[in-house]
């Protein structure tokens, strides 16, 4: 299982009238909301992170199981947001304990089928 990395951009948070709260405590009315997931939606567990907000603070920690990210009390203005690989140990997993996963010697022909079956799916590359 790999971990992604880069770094995502978010737009402006919202401005404008916020009803009661003051100006002074402006900033402290926005959140950020991040969830980080694999390619099957399995959140991205234990990963380090750093947000750079545009007033140039700072805020890191790590993503939970789900592989969400939490932040009250953000500046108003752009954010970034970039990741350290999934935490976790990796662990190989074992053809025998997963046989509906993994093929024990996948052979010549099961590469042939995928590939075929890749081909008709999708078209073959010219």
């Amino acid at each position: 299982m790999g971990g992604g990395r880069g770094e995502a951009s978010l737009d402006e948070l919202p401005t404008g009238a916020m009803g009661a709260a003051s100006q002074s405590n402006a900033e402290e009315a926005h959140s950020l909301r991040v969830q980080h997931q694999y390619h099957d939606e399995e959140g991205v567990q234990q990963a380090a992170y750093t947000a750079k907000f545009s007033n140039g603070s700072q805020r890191s920690g790590v993503t939970n199981a789900a592989g969400n990210v939490a932040l009250d009390n953000v500046p108003e203005g752009a954010a970034s947001i970039s990741f350290k690989p999934d935490g976790r140990k990796w662990e190989r997993l074992d053809a025998a304990d997963n046989p509906d996963k993994l093929a024990a010697q996948p052979a010549d022909a099961d590469f042939d089928t995928l590939i075929d079956r890749t081909r008709s799916t999708h078209g073959a590359r010219k």
